[in-house]
């Protein structure tokens, strides 16, 4: 073929894509070399671009300004991929970059190192969407705000170390309103004294998939995340939430009739000095957990309650779940429920190893008003220090128990599989054998009624029953 008609096709190709872009944005698309020349500063190259337009900042930048967008749908991008090859810290104490009325997902924020200090914002979003990527957020007040409608994607991004100044509010991101997806970032060692330590959600829809939540804290509730919002669906999904402390939630905080799901996620050593190490659920909430696992989380007070999790004036419905190696000294060594509006329901959950170290309810704890249905589960190798090492029910209504296994448990006291107390139990299908406590080995019913159905308990040490204890149906208590 002829060199000169091979030209002619690649020149055409060439108009042709010229056309393409021209048609799409108006104009052929640019890209602004930052710094350079003719555009020295990033708000410089934005004062000359349009939609469509690129401004790319060479390695090696250590950019101090403040940038703001507003209908702009223009790509900022550090240049070689890496984002801590450039930077961009704050010029004043309000933001670095702030995305204001507009924005699409066309605005794209990547590969770029954004320092704040304790009194700015790292990104503030008000009713925009852009997509940010691939991005580091350090050493801010808030490292990322939403506000307004606003649907950003926030994706493969580093938000860390963000800590407020003294008196201030503040942590990793914080969701004041809109549905934004967040997804495959880590949010660790962010720090707030008010609320929240790696994200808070205030309202909206969010969605937040397969992100790292390590090690952040907070003096007052929700370690990891705090969810305090009535009218929108927070969903959680494989996630890691772990690390983190706070003094009450030390992983998560859900208050205010939120109404959250949490599913796949994997919530771990997480530390709640009160209640709740591993999640509180309080305040009229409906909260739920799917397929996760609680995992050495604890509560670290002498009167502390929930190592797993602590449900109080609210309901949750935990599924498919594994808690596991949770521990406190009081009540509740996995799960603490009290005074809960409608339900808690444990459902084809493993509950084992978990620890009620000085109190009542090793793996799990339950009283006052609550109605509990435990069933398809199994309540294994859990302790406590004073009764029920796998299950204690204190004065709490409508209580079920069915197809569930109790085995191994241990008391210090009585009752090593189940203990109950001023209440009247009902439990089906249900096997209680090999626990262990001096008085009541398998159940010790204390000022109850227990009617078992087609269940079985024997092998228990320390007798397999005692007090008011009924086998209906075809029930077996051995001798």
């Amino acid at each position: 073929m002829p060199q000169s008609f091979t030209a002619s096709r690649k020149l055409l190709a060439s108009l042709s894509l010229v056309v393409l872009l021209t048609t799409a944005y108006g104009h052929a698309q640019q890209t602004f070399i930052v710094p350079s020349g003719a555009t020295p500063s990033i708000s410089s190259a934005i004062a000359q671009a349009v939609s469509g337009d690129t401004i790319e900042i060479v390695p090696g930048s250590m950019l101090t300004e403040s940038i703001t967008l507003n209908n702009n749908n223009i790509t900022i991008k550090g240049q070689s991929g890496n984002p801590k090859d450039c930077s961009i810290s704050a010029q004043n104490n309000q933001f670095v970059i702030e995305i204001a009325q507009g924005n699409s997902s066309a605005t794209v924020i990547e590969n770029i190192t954004i320092v704040g200090n304790t009194i700015s914002h790292g990104i503030n979003i008000n009713n925009s969407s852009p997509t940010i990527r691939n991005c580091i957020i350090q050493n801010c007040k808030f490292g990322i705000e939403i506000n307004g409608a606003s649907n950003p994607l926030i994706e493969k991004c580093v938000i860390k170390k963000n800590f407020p100044g003294a008196g201030l509010f503040g942590c990793g991101i914080f969701i004041n309103a809109g549905n934004p997806t967040i997804d495959d970032c880590v949010i660790k060692k962010n720090e707030s004294a008010f609320n929240a330590g790696g994200i808070q959600i205030e309202g909206g829809s969010p969605t937040i998939n397969n992100c790292k939540i390590h090690n952040n804290v907070t003096t007052v509730e929700g370690g990891g995340i705090l969810i305090s919002n009535p009218n929108g669906r927070p969903q959680i999904t494989d996630c890691t939430i772990r690390g983190n402390i706070a003094g009450a939630g030390g992983g998560i905080y859900v208050t205010r009739s939120s109404n959250p799901l949490f599913k796949d996620c994997k919530i771990s050593k997480n530390i709640g000095r009160n209640k709740g190490g591993g999640a509180w659920v309080g305040n009229s909430c409906h909260a739920e957990f799917e397929n996760c696992t609680f995992l050495k989380n604890a509560v670290s007070s002498n009167t502390g309650k929930g190592g797993g999790l602590y449900i109080a004036d609210g309901d949750a419905r935990l599924t498919g779940c594994d808690i596991n190696k949770n521990a406190c000294v009081k009540f509740g060594g996995g799960i603490y429920a009290e005074d809960s509006i409608n339900a808690v329901q444990v459902d084809n959950c493993v509950v084992k190893n978990n620890v009620a170290g000085g109190g009542t309810g090793g793996g799990f704890y339950g009283q006052l008003r609550t109605e509990i249905t435990l069933e398809f589960s199994k309540f294994n190798n859990n302790t406590a220090g004073d009764a029920g090492g796998g299950i204690a029910l204190i004065r709490s209504s409508k209580s079920i128990i069915r197809f569930c296994s109790i085995k191994r448990n241990f008391a210090v006291q009585n009752g090593g599989g189940l203990y109950v107390e001023s209440e009247d139990l009902k439990f089906y299908f249900t096997t209680i054998t090999h626990n262990d406590a001096p008085i009541g080995g398998g159940v010790d019913a204390d000022f109850s009624k227990v009617k078992a159905y087609d269940s079985r308990i024997c092998l228990n040490k320390g007798g397999n029953v005692k007090g008011d204890v009924s086998a209906r149906s075809n029930t077996v208590i051995c001798p």
